[in-house]
């Protein structure tokens, strides 16, 4: 059965920008309007050039992963956080075992231990508080650690990097079936340093 439905805007662009030739600002300003328009990481991906999708679609899915994670990461922190403004506790501190209850004094003895087994009650419970901060503590560095590895400085970093990788082999690759001791980059235009990627020189 055929499919009814139209092609996604970003679909269109990339469309648009395959037969732009190869005209620079054309492909630059339709991969721009492919990039916003873009709805999913599938289109996202179908933006990159072909030359470079089986290079950075790994990455993207990465990337995607990452954000996933710390999207969890948030909803796991916020969760602690509105136990410690509700005065409650995550099942998993709420189930630690008071040990001091076991303490079974004898009938006769009772009131003489009484303050005492209620000060360690009072203890036990603001060891578990101190988990309940501790946990939170732990769940901020994480959430610190993720947020900055989504930024985009990061990830755009990843990928200029990969990319700038790319052409280094690309260059190594060319001068490989060149003539001996024949540097590719004075008669390839194409070994010619990449401003687009990075301002490497």
């Amino acid at each position: 059965m055929l499919d009814k439905r139209g092609a996604s805007p970003a679909a269109i662009a990339t469309a648009y920008a395959g037969t732009a030739g190869n005209d620079p600002e054309k492909i630059v300003e339709f991969t721009r309007h492919a990039i916003a328009t873009a709805t999913n990481m599938g289109q996202l991906i179908n933006t990159v050039s072909s030359r470079y999708r089986d290079l950075l679609e790994p990455m993207f899915r990465s990337s995607l992963d990452l954000a996933a994670k710390l999207s969890t990461a948030r909803k796991t922190l916020a969760g602690y956080l509105e136990h410690l403004n509700k005065h409650t506790f995550p099942t998993f501190i709420e189930g630690m075992h008071n040990p001091f209850k076991s303490i079974q004094p004898c009938k006769e003895a009772r009131d003489a231990v009484a303050k005492s087994l209620s000060e360690l009650v009072t203890w036990f419970n603001l060891q578990k508080e101190e988990a309940l901060s501790r946990t939170i503590a732990v769940k901020e560095i994480e959430v610190k650690h993720l947020d900055k590895k989504c930024s985009p400085a990061a990830m755009s970093a990843a990928f200029v990097q990969a990319l700038d990788k790319d052409w280094d082999d690309t260059l190594s690759a060319l001068g490989k079936y060149t003539e001996k001791g024949r540097n590719p980059r004075s008669w390839v235009s194409l070994a010619l340093p990449s401003p687009k990627f990075s301002s490497k020189t």
